[in-house]
């Protein structure tokens, strides 16, 4: 399709002289483990572009992980396994340290009748055995992916965080950080470098990435490759600020309190930080602390409330978007002591729900945190610091107020919906009238 026909037919559709008047709806394939919060952040933005695409006349569907929840009603289809081979191929693969390249099955997907009718595909990750990576150059020898970054695995050796490490600038090897997620049993991670950026080399694929720091680590690290940075979208109307005492009764939260919020897929992930609250709640002034609740919005949340000597409200896991929201609104400060991190989610949706957010300045966060703005911020691992922002910020109730007007804008501004699906729809023609 030239740009000329491009730019006479509707963003949702292509032009295709074999469908009745000559065009059709654009038809895109999104991949990744798990649609959804199961899937973490990248599930969930998955699913969002997934909705936001079908609401836009794209014919978009969905391949992942087998599940429940997985229904064709929703345009959300099984990946094929061939489970004893790639079971086979695992025990071998691991033992040499190259997690991902034992799933064989990966090429079933070339006969798969989704793939084989798409005109992109958009992968939302590939890694902890979801599809094998090598298999990329055959998946888009008959139309384009878009690959989108939720964080550094593509660009790594093996990790989808390097913390302080920049080996992957050079290749990769001597890791010091075998047992960050996704962990490996070996060193292979210089081998596995070069294994990604010979599969890219031969694939017809660009990437995006939802931070300027991802985006600016994809470009040194993948030269060559189109890389466009494109924030997360919000859903303004499901996170919007709700009266706060209203919030708080909903969810049997104290109304005369101070609530402070954490929220996550996994409230031990020790990458998500809630093992740095206790010291960020000791940092509060007396007069603060003994009027403070902590709400925990997530599993795994036992240990974390044992440690902590305020009053705890555990809200348990967060599927329920709506209930999500209200936990946003009913609270005064989200935290996230996070160690690492891309463009949390969390942020924006506690933003958008009127709530500021206090934070360490890692990876994005500082661009979605902005100190003094939307929220406050602190040198990375800093607990104690970052608790005297926070105590003096709620010791200030007209201030916090403020801040959370200024959230909300932000993003209004910044994050919308409508917006951010249609900067996906021009990326997926450009790529699909781009040369092969």
């Amino acid at each position: 399709m030239t740009l000329a026909e491009q730019a006479a037919t509707p963003l949702g559709r292509v032009r295709d002289p074999r469908a009745p008047g000559g065009e059709r709806p654009l038809r895109v394939v999104q991949l990744w483990a798990h649609a959804g919060i199961q899937g973490g952040g990248g599930g969930v933005a998955m699913n969002r572009l997934h909705r936001g695409l079908l609401a836009h006349g794209v014919h978009s569907t969905l391949l992942e992980e087998a599940g429940e929840d997985v229904d064709a009603s929703e345009g959300r289809y099984a990946v094929p396994r061939w489970r004893v081979l790639d079971g086979g191929l695992r025990r071998v693969a691991s033992r040499v340290g190259l997690n991902d390249v034992h799933r064989l099955s990966t090429l079933a997907l070339l006969r798969h009748p989704l793939v084989r009718e798409a005109d992109v595909l958009h992968v939302n990750g590939t890694h902890s055995g979801f599809l094998n990576y090598l298999a990329l150059p055959l998946l888009t020898r008959g139309r384009p992916a878009l690959f989108t970054l939720h964080d550094m695995w593509a660009v790594t050796g093996h990790c989808a965080y390097s913390l302080e490490c920049e080996r992957w600038r050079t290749g990769c090897g001597g890791c010091p950080h075998l047992d960050m997620l996704p962990a490996t049993r070996r060193d292979a991670t210089a081998i596995e470098w070069r294994l990604k950026r010979h599969a890219y080399r031969r694939s017809r694929i660009a990437f995006t990435a939802p931070s300027r720091w991802l985006t600016d680590i994809a470009r040194d690290g993948l030269p060559g490759f189109e890389v466009e940075q494109i924030p997360y979208g919000v859903d303004t109307r499901l996170y919007a600020p709700t009266p706060t005492a209203e919030a708080r009764s909903a969810l049997g939260i104290p109304a005369d309190r101070h609530v402070l919020l954490f929220v996550s897929v996994n409230l031990a992930d020790w990458r998500k930080g809630g093992d740095l609250i206790p010291a960020i709640l000791g940092a509060l002034p007396p007069e603060v602390r003994d009027n403070t609740v902590t709400v925990l919005l997530g599993p795994h949340n036992e240990a974390l409330a044992e440690r902590l000597d305020v009053p705890v409200i555990a809200l348990g896991p967060i599927y329920d978007e709506a209930r999500k929201a209200l936990a946003y609104a009913a609270a005064d400060l989200l935290i996230l002591p996070t160690r690492a991190d891309n463009d949390p989610l969390v942020l924006s949706e506690a933003m958008a729900c009127g709530t500021p957010a206090a934070s360490f300045r890692v990876g994005g966060v500082p661009e979605t945190v902005r100190h003094g703005i939307s929220g406050v911020t602190a040198e990375a691992e800093d607990a104690a610091a970052l608790g005297r922002e926070i105590g003096a910020l709620l010791e200030e109730p007209g201030r916090l107020q403020e801040m959370g007007r200024r959230a909300r804008r932000q993003v209004e501004d910044e994050r919308n919906l409508d917006a951010w699906v249609g900067r996906h729809l021009a990326l997926y023609r450009r790529l699909i009238a781009a040369p092969a």
